[in-house]
This record gives structure tokens, C-alpha cells and sequence, in this order.
């Protein structure tokens, strides 16, 4: 049997050219290798950068931003700029928007910054403004990173208020699909087994706006009456709260309202709704049922409520109208 041969040839390495402001700016979607200069890297991040600690020139904070906030001084940041320095880094990728604005890459800009070596790195220019959506999903980002980046800018939520109301989401997602013949077990086989995909997260959220932002705002005092809020703040409350809003927003505030603040009539809903929390609070709160159950005594109460109805005990709904 005749044997092949393979010949391997040996090329030089292509050489690469530095990336420019001219590059950057092209509107259309091109990946190339290039060379960044400490000096590039730094131009970048000033200049083409923006996350939740920018300053405007006049030293506010910017509106909106498109990246989270750089972590100079963290483990991984250091180590990347030491690898440079070693010469052991390896290209990847660097994505530009087709506005010219850094949407991908700033921890490595600048280690490259830090490091005072020109690195090879593989430049996307031109790319979609929204690709942060895609970008370090599963890994890095988080929801409250990507919904930030996305429409929390745009809504005016309070920044304070970004992680509260992205861990909503999910939950809201789940009860808002109930059916209201559930039990508390199925319920809970649903919280721990929901994995939608980024854009059914995004699409509930959005169509969701109003509820979520009500829910996550609605309780804006540390304490009432001497009282502190925080224990009406819990995860599972501020879902059953989202879900009133969307059933009767007008109602849902009052009892909320009313709920925090306490009034003199102990069969109100809004009373025994309230007893409920703090008694869970000073009792705590050990399992997941325990939460699931307390959203649905608090929808029961809120149910109650809608009718003019007295109670002494709260019963357990999974849906409003239902």
C-alpha cells in the first residue's frame, strides 16, 4: 500500500496592524485581528466607555451606560494584566458597537492599559448596540446585569432597585402563569426547575413594566409607625405584590398601603396579611414552601380585600380571578 505525504510548510506570522479611530468608527459589522496599544486601550475605556460609576463633565452620573462597573482591583483583573505581562494572553474578542461604544471587553482593555504592552486581539466593529445581551451569558453576566444594560436604564428604575427587580422576574413569570389549581409542591417544582431563555425573560419583563416597577418601588420608607419595611420587602411578598398590581393596580395600592401601615380594624385583609408577615419574620422564614405559601396567603388576603370581605385567617390562592 502506498504511503501519503504530507507536507507542512511553515509561514511567518502575518503581521498585524494597530486598531485606530478610523477602524472603530466604520458602520459596518467586520472582525479582524489588530494590535491595541496601552494607549488605545486607555482611549477606549475613557472615551468609548460607560457603566454605573461614569461621570459627565460636570460630575453626575451618566444616565445610561453600557457595561458594569469595571473591577480594577479584583483577582481575575490582576491576573489578566500579569499574563500579558508574562506574554502568556491569547487573543479574543473585543466587540465595538456600529455607535462606536465599547459593549464588550473592558476588564481587558484595561489590563492592557495596565500591563504597557501591545496586545493581538480579535476586534468585532459595527456590532449590533444590544449584543451585550449574548455576550458572557452563563458565565459573568447576570439578569440584573443584562435587564440593566437592556430597559432598567429606560424605565428610571432606581439603580438601587436593578437586582431586586430582576429576581422578580422570575418568580413573577412563574405564578403569573399559574393556572390557579396548583399545589404548593407543583408551584415549587416550577421555581426551581424555570429555565427560560433570555429573550422569554426579556419579553415577560418588558410586557410587564408597570407591575414590576410598582412592586419593587412601592415600599419606599426604611420604617413606618417605627416599624421597619424590610420584612415586607422579602422576595416572594414583592411577587405577590407585582401580581396585584397587574390585577388592580389602584386597589393594590391601597391595600399595600394599609398593610405596612397598619389600621385599627384587625379583620381587614390588609391586617391579617400584615400579622402574617410579622409573624414569619419573628418566627424566619426556613424553606422555599415556606415563601411560596406566604405569596399565597398574601393574594388570598388581597383576594378577600377585592370582595369586602372580613377575615381572621388567611387561606392560599395561587391566582387572582381565577
Amino acid at each position: 500500500m502506498r504511503q501519503l505525504k504530507t507536507n507542512i510548510k511553515r509561514v511567518a506570522k502575518q503581521a498585524t496592524g494597530l486598531l485606530t479611530d478610523a477602524i472603530i468608527n466604520r458602520k459596518s459589522h467586520k472582525v479582524g485581528f489588530y494590535g491595541i496599544t496601552p494607549k488605545m486601550a486607555n482611549d477606549i475605556l475613557e472615551n468609548r466607555n460607560t457603566n454605573p460609576s461614569s461621570k459627565d463633565s460636570e460630575g453626575n452620573s451618566v444616565e445610561f451606560y453600557t457595561n458594569r462597573n469595571l473591577k480594577t482591583n479584583n483577582k481575575v483583573t490582576k491576573t489578566l494584566i500579569q499574563d500579558i505581562k508574562d506574554g502568556n494572553f491569547l487573543p479574543s474578542l473585543i466587540s465595538i458597537s456600529s455607535e462606536g461604544i465599547l459593549v464588550n471587553g473592558q476588564h481587558r482593555l484595561y489590563a492592557i492599559s495596565q500591563a504597557g504592552k501591545t496586545v493581538t486581539m480579535m476586534v468585532e466593529t459595527g456590532c449590533d448596540p444590544r449584543a451585550f445581551t449574548v455576550t458572557d451569558i452563563g458565565h459573568k453576566r447576570t439578569d440584573s446585569d443584562l435587564f440593566s444594560l437592556d430597559f432598567f436604564q429606560s424605565w428610571g428604575l432606581d439603580r438601587k432597585l436593578h437586582n431586586r427587580a430582576a429576581a422578580l422576574g422570575k418568580l413573577f413569570r412563574i405564578f403569573d402563569g399559574l393556572d390557579g389549581t396548583e399545589r404548593g409542591k407543583t408551584i415549587m417544582s416550577k421555581v426551581v426547575t424555570a429555565n427560560p431563555s433570555y429573550n422569554e425573560k426579556r419579553k415577560f419583563m418588558l410586557k410587564n413594566k408597570d407591575s414590576i416597577i410598582n412592586a419593587v418601588s412601592c415600599i419606599s420608607k426604611t420604617s413606618v409607625n417605627g416599624l421597619p419595611t424590610s420584612q415586607f420587602k422579602r422576595q416572594f411578598i414583592t411577587t405577590a405584590f407585582a401580581l396585584m398590581f397587574k390585577h388592580n393596580t389602584a386597589k393594590a395600592k391601597e391595600f399595600i398601603n394599609k398593610m405596612i401601615s397598619g389600621t385599627k380594624d384587625r379583620k381587614c385583609p390588609s391586617q391579617v396579611a400584615r400579622r402574617l408577615v410579622l409573624v414569619n419574620s419573628e418566627n424566619g422564614m426556613e424553606g422555599r414552601m415556606e415563601r411560596i405559601d406566604e405569596c399565597r396567603n398574601i393574594l388570598s388576603c388581597f383576594g378577600s380585600y377585592l370582595k369586602g370581605k372580613k377575615i381572621s385567617k388567611a387561606g392560599l390562592i395561587n391566582k387572582l380571578g381565577a
